[in-house]
């Protein structure tokens, strides 16, 4: 078995440091309680600063845990109504482009949640499903927050998943196999699954670190996404992936 890794205990250490006092603590402070030479504690408070953990208050210099959605980064998490304001203007463009509704979805359990949604641009008649619920393992959004946002769905010993159509994916072993491929190519595809004409595109929209926090999907009529009835529009995987690293800059600009 490997050894700890000193660096990511002393952050680790840090943290719950400057989370138990809520005015915050100077670097001379830090450096003394944990023993470290202040140069080597400036760079890993300077690192987790980067990364949106810790802020430094402008005037006193004391760093502390940020307040507000951007503490929920500490668990992978992001506040929706924030995650929905930076992606609007992208999933804007991408429903314009590609010709599909967009949808923008965070994991709530084993389910995944919408938290923004834009129609198709192609005049049908649609319903809105801004805050509502879908199976995770049976949606592209939900597959692709399962891989890159941690495994929740058990394995070993696992019961199967709901089956919703005939294309469902319900072993959670072949799941987590799926998940492996979805990590490797950035992207997840789902081809009737939860509805048999449905077809969707979904890609992982990342916080300062890389941590997953959300995902972005263009879905629409199968034999539209998918015109061989399999695989989707090599155009429409090239747009999702490049709304969630729009998306993902976004979020590393406001941090």
């Amino acid at each position: 078995m490997p050894g700890h890794i000193q660096s990511v205990e002393r952050a680790a250490a840090m943290l719950r440091m400057v989370g138990a006092v809520p005015h915050g603590l100077a670097l001379q402070e830090i450096a003394d309680s944990l023993g470290l030479a202040k140069s080597t504690a400036h760079g890993i408070l300077a690192t987790l600063k980067h990364v949106g953990m810790v802020e430094q208050d402008r005037r006193t210099g004391r760093y502390r845990l940020p307040g507000g959605p951007a503490s929920s980064r500490l668990t992978g998490e992001i506040d929706p109504h924030l995650l929905r304001s930076y992606a609007m203007n992208w999933t804007d463009s991408l429903a314009a482009h590609a010709g599909e509704a967009v949808l923008i979805g965070v994991l709530a359990d084993t389910d995944v949640e919408v938290v923004h949604h834009v129609f198709s641009p192609d005049g049908t008649r649609q319903r809105l499903v801004f805050g509502k619920r879908f199976p995770a393992h049976a949606t592209a959004l939900g597959k692709v927050l399962l891989a890159f946002a941690g495994w929740r769905v058990p394995r070993e010993g696992g019961h199967w998943l709901p089956r919703y159509t005939s294309r469902t994916v319900v072993d959670p072993e072949q799941l987590h196999r799926e998940s492996l491929d979805i990590r490797a190519r950035g992207h997840a595809v789902a081809v009737g699954e939860l509805q048999p004409d449905i077809a969707s595109v979904a890609a992982p929209v990342r916080a300062p670190g890389g941590i997953c926090v959300g995902a972005v999907a263009a879905a629409g009529p199968l034999d539209r996404v998918c015109p061989d009835g399999r695989r989707p529009r090599a155009d429409l995987v090239e747009q999702v992936v490049a709304t969630g690293h729009a998306v993902s800059g976004q979020l590393e600009r406001e941090a």
